[in-house]
């Protein structure tokens, strides 16, 4: 089982907010604000209201196959401070960034130039409007940083 619980400081009783009997969920990520929560299940990344339970699904987690086996690629998830905008990357061989805006659901897909270097999540800007990559090793010794927006 998997469980968020609230704890109150007055009389130390911890709430649970939100669990998962069955099945596994991964990546999981609690919006700043407390209003959301991000994660990736049965291979869908979700975003789910706290207070109304209602869910989301944003994309689908990348599938690979390798020595005859299959795996999920679980992305990166990132909530902006404001808690207003979830970035979902996925950094490995066709990289890509799926921002939502949590409460309205809208979805915005970016694909991501292909590099032979490996892409890093920084985090968002002040302004919570684009969200920040470092690429490494794009050539020997060089790195560099990508505005997502």
């Amino acid at each position: 089982m998997v469980a968020i619980y609230r704890l109150s400081l007055l009389d130390k009783t911890p709430v649970v907010i939100w669990q998962r009997k069955n099945g596994a969920a991964a990546e999981l990520r609690c919006s700043p604000d407390g209003d959301h929560i991000a994660y990736a299940e049965n291979g869908y990344v979700m975003c789910e209201s706290l207070a109304s339970g209602k869910k989301q699904k944003i994309t689908t987690c990348a599938r690979h196959t390798s020595a005859g086996k299959e795996y999920v690629e679980y992305p990166d998830l990132i909530w902006s401070k404001n808690g207003k905008r979830l970035a979902v990357l996925f950094p490995a061989d066709h990289p890509r960034v799926v921002m939502v805006t949590a409460g309205s659901g809208h979805i915005k897909r970016i694909r991501l130039p292909r590099t032979k270097g490996t892409i890093f999540p920084l985090g968002w800007l002040n302004n919570d409007q684009a969200f920040v990559v470092k690429v490494g090793d794009v050539k020997p010794g060089l790195h560099e940083v990508w505005k997502v927006n």
